[in-house]
């Protein structure tokens, strides 16, 4: 009978980190995938952005990736959206059923400005899923996930405790758009039989 191991608590992924790229390739991007209308010129890159204006961005990336919503709307309806623009509400409520975002007590928050650890828990969960919030600080694992991906660089797990730009929200999409998870998870299944392999014997995975 073949040893049983938990994969998922010590896979070790090995991914191609996707490389940085300018603005203008990123903006290029955003445009052509329907996370922004603006122009270039009037994009304001360096501006920090709100948890109602991003909900747009990550809806319209739901759409990018064909994601399946998990939650109904009747899970989505915030008491705390009336009267903002009616054009991104719906966003909010898209981004929640995708498994997205979410609030506290039915509270979703529009106004606070989202951080870098939201923006990259947000990130991850498109791609991989929840990821356990119960460390410390809690975005910990999704930090660890996106280092990983190479959707973020050169940041430690508390760096992430700033907001971030519109630029960063977009470039870390677009990274997150060309990540190949499905990949990335058969190169770090085959490393850790590897590793595995040497530490047991060649015979580990044999009945």
């Amino acid at each position: 009978m073949k040893k049983a191991i938990s994969v998922l608590a010590i896979l070790v992924l090995s991914v191609t980190t996707v490389n940085a790229q300018s603005f203008s390739t990123v903006y290029s991007w955003m445009a052509e995938n329907g996370l922004t209308t603006l122009s270039q010129d009037n994009f304001r890159p360096n501006d920090y952005i709100t948890r109602w204006e991003v909900a747009k961005n990550f809806s319209q990336m739901a759409g990018v990736l064909d994601l399946e919503k998990t939650r109904s709307a009747s899970e989505c309806q915030f008491n705390d959206i009336e009267g903002y623009d009616y054009t991104l509400v719906p966003h909010i409520i898209e981004a929640c059923e995708y498994g997205l975002v979410k609030g506290s007590q039915w509270s979703y928050f529009p106004n606070n400005q989202i951080s870098e650890a939201e923006l990259i828990t947000v990130t991850i969960r498109m791609l991989m899923g929840m990821q356990d919030e119960t460390g410390n600080p809690w975005w910990s694992e999704y930090h660890s996930m996106g280092s990983w991906l190479g959707i973020i660089e050169n940041k430690g797990v508390w760096d992430l405790d700033t907001p971030a730009t519109r630029q960063t929200v977009g470039t870390w999409l677009y990274k997150a758009a060309n990540v190949d998870t499905t990949a990335a998870q058969e190169e770090g299944t085959d490393e850790l039989k590897s590793i595995l392999e040497e530490i047991f014997g060649e015979d580990f995975f044999e009945e």
